[in-house]
């Protein structure tokens, strides 16, 4: 399939992972609110300040373990779940997502853009068979920036040598979505497979109906 780069032209697909391809069944979040009957926007607070950096690339895996089990303490939690071990049976791919990012491969390049610590994405490559179809992978550990940060935006549109516009984002969370859209990267906030492949093909659709006309 030629992948020629034409000027105006969608190129690559970013998709989300966790939310997106995988299916989160239960955050870690929700598991410390419900075993601490703290408000949930307390633990979240609490919780991101430390998932961040190991997002970030700035906290190594047992050291997020570690802080994950303090934190939980600190709540009031006896004998609790670490991050990692929380995390071994909360995700489930989903098929269909996996079946379109299958066809869009055929055409597109596909990329993957996600926020995760280096444990939990080495995890994942080593589970699922998805990342055969991805021609690039951003993992915001390695790139020392989450996807609330503009940065790793930048950076991943100057490896692609891609301008925003030749692009569309595919994310889970509204605050990542924001960010992209504020770079001018058409992005599309996935609830589920219905919608998502609704709405691409309409984005698509008229990406090709311009291109044409020009």
């Amino acid at each position: 399939m030629n992948k020629s780069r034409l000027r105006n032209q969608i190129r690559c697909i970013v998709f989300d992972v966790g939310g997106v391809i995988l299916r989160l069944k239960d955050t870690y979040e929700k598991y410390l609110e419900r075993s601490s009957k703290k408000p949930l926007g307390i633990v979240e607070k609490k919780l991101a300040r430390i998932v961040d950096m190991a997002e970030s690339g700035y906290m190594k895996p047992e050291e997020l373990r570690t802080a994950s089990l303090r934190l939980a303490r600190s709540l009031g939690i006896k004998d609790p779940m670490d991050w990692y071990e929380f995390h071994k049976d909360t995700l489930e791919i989903d098929e269909k997502v996996v079946a379109l990012l299958k066809r869009l491969s055929a055409k597109y390049e596909i990329a993957i853009l996600t926020d995760a610590d280096e444990k939990r994405f080495s995890d994942t490559v080593k589970k699922y068979a998805f990342w055969k179809h991805v021609d690039y992978i951003f993992v915001s550990c390695y790139m020392h920036a989450i996807k609330k940060n503009k940065k790793i935006f930048r950076m991943m549109l100057d490896t692609l040598e891609l301008k925003p516009s030749q692009t569309i984002f595919i994310d889970d969370t509204m605050r990542n979505i924001e960010v992209a859209r504020s770079m001018h990267i058409p992005s599309l906030h996935f609830t589920n497979y219905k919608a998502l492949e609704k709405n691409l093909h309409k984005v698509l659709n008229k990406k090709a109906s311009n291109n044409k006309g020009k």
